[in-house]
C-alpha cells in the first residue's frame, strides 16, 4: 500500500502561500504557491527548528511583521 502524502497549505490570500507536505520518512517539501517549481526537501530536525524559530519571532524583521 502507497503511503499518503499529506500536504498542509498556510492560510493566505491572493495564492501567497506556503506549501509542506510530508514525502516519507521524517522528510518534507517546502514550497510557494506561486512558483510550485522551486521546492526545498528537510528533515524533520529542520523543519521543527525552523518552526520553533518562527514562534519566538527570530525572522520577523526580515519578513516585515
Amino acid at each position: 500500500m502507497a503511503s499518503e502524502i499529506r500536504v498542509e497549505t498556510t492560510r493566505c490570500s491572493g495564492g501567497d502561500c506556503v506549501e509542506v507536505a510530508s514525502i516519507g520518512g521524517d522528510w518534507y517539501r517546502i514550497r510557494s504557491t506561486i512558483n510550485r517549481h522551486i521546492n526545498v526537501a528537510v528533515t524533520g530536525d529542520e523543519l521543527r527548528t525552523f518552526i520553533a524559530a518562527v514562534k519566538t519571532g527570530q525572522f520577523d524583521d526580515i519578513a516585515g511583521v
